[in-house]
């Protein structure tokens, strides 16, 4: 039976080997593989064929793809023949990366990544998508890239001049590591045991905040590649006793000194931005699971122009599945030329 064929890409090439799709996705059991493979599953007509990879040592485990049996196979040189899209989640064992030993012309997305090669694109779908090219490295950034593109990049025809952001990071960007451990200090808090945990923190975590071990000067230059026209820039990050979601306290200068209306305004046109019903209320709970960055209070700071935002974002959704598989979307499924 002849295989129909697949829609043409951007240089009117069929994507994927005989007209099938092929993605692999790498390390599906981590938070955020185990996030992206259910977005991935929800979008099915993307892909045809869709490959589960381990970066660990070890054997296959069984695992389960749109609604099948499936296995996850340990990741080898030859992982990737024939593969047109490959979802990068975590690390990896091999001496190459990944990327090194995709297909020529195949499209690699580091999601999330502890590492940014300089060759890679950072791209925030509703920002920068445009910048998603076939056949290229392309980076899903860290989420308090994404949650800061989507507040700043709508501002920009407002003026935007400055930005300072100060960040809470959930344990979730820990993987399931810091999730067990705020977990145990929590219960050993409130057993009075004694006993504190503190191999992934290093101290207590739970009702606590600490510092977060990230390279803000590499999160401010993804950021500084994803908005058309970067303002001066700030950030720190912290991290917090929270499981879910970043919340971010963002202080922006705008040199047109447009209204507070008229700030409320601009932050509704973007995608992917959602006014919160209850701002009195919004935290990181409220943006759990969401798929959206959840914008709370919009207030002036008391200088013409100035105004503190707050927001909160789900950094496994909007903030890494979702925004990876948007990428995916860009790449394999252009929109048709005319």
């Amino acid at each position: 039976m002849a295989v129909p064929a697949a829609p043409a890409g951007r240089a009117g090439q069929p994507r994927g080997a005989q007209g099938l799709t092929r993605v692999a996705l790498l390390n599906p059991e981590t938070l955020l593989g185990s996030e992206l493979q259910r977005e991935l599953e929800r979008r099915k007509p993307l892909w045809d064929d869709l490959r589960l990879l381990s970066s660990g040592a070890g054997e296959a485990t069984l695992s389960e793809v749109d609604g099948g049996a499936a296995l996850v196979q340990p990741f080898a040189p030859d992982s990737l023949d024939g593969v047109d899209l490959t979802l990068v989640c975590g690390g990896w064992d091999s001496e190459l990366p990944p990327w090194a030993l995709a297909p020529a012309g195949s499209t690699t997305v580091l999601v999330s990544p502890a590492v940014t090669p300089p060759d890679g694109i950072p791209v925030v779908s509703g920002v920068n998508l445009e910048a998603a090219v076939p056949g290229r490295l392309l980076i899903s950034p860290h989420p308090a890239v994404v949650v800061l593109a989507h507040l700043l990049a709508p501002l920009e025809r407002l003026g935007l001049a400055e930005a300072i952001a100060w960040l809470v990071q959930p344990t979730t960007t820990g993987e399931r590591a810091g999730m067990d451990e705020l977990m145990e200090q929590a219960r050993s808090i409130l057993a009075f045991s004694g006993e504190m945990p503190d191999a992934v923190y290093g101290h207590q975590l739970a009702f606590n905040l600490l510092p977060a071990r990230l390279d803000l000067d590499a999160l401010a230059g993804q950021l500084t590649a994803v908005l058309r026209r970067p303002p001066a820039l700030a950030l720190q990050v912290v991290q917090g006793g929270v499981f879910h979601s970043f919340a971010a306290s963002v202080f922006v200068r705008l040199a047109g000194e447009p209204s507070t209306d008229e700030v409320a305004a601009a932050l509704d046109e973007q995608p992917r931005l959602r006014r919160a019903e209850h701002p009195e209320h919004l935290g990181p709970i409220a943006a759990a699971a969401s798929d959206e960055v959840l914008v709370g209070s919009v207030e002036a700071a008391g200088r013409p122009g100035c105004y503190w935002l707050w927001a909160a974002m789900d950094n496994l959704t909007r903030g890494g599945a979702g925004n990876a598989v948007e990428l995916a979307e860009a790449v394999l499924a252009p929109p048709a030329q005319a």
